[in-house]
């Protein structure tokens, strides 16, 4: 997606509950090198996104029994190289 001039790619986690762990601590370490990687080989493929700026964001999901949205959590800029 796009915000203002940045490319951002999102990684959406959902969970049923926040019992065992929540939706933002299930990404692991091998999980936001894999996002890096696949976000690095993306951008190397393609010219025309060459000169923008770009981040890796975390949509964290909640579901309440029902199967509604009980809480939704939108972290900028969740995973970062280095």
């Amino acid at each position: 997606m796009r915000d203002g001039d940045v490319l951002v790619f999102v990684e959406v986690k959902t969970r049923q509950s926040d019992r065992f762990v929540t939706a933002e601590e299930s990404l692991t370490a091998a999980q936001a090198r894999r996002l890096l990687r696949g976000a690095q080989v993306f951008l190397a493929e393609r010219v025309e996104f060459a000169n923008l700026f770009w981040r890796i964001d975390l949509v964290a999901i909640t579901l309440a029994p029902t199967g509604t949205v009980s809480r939704l959590t939108h972290i900028v800029d969740a995973v970062r190289s280095g």
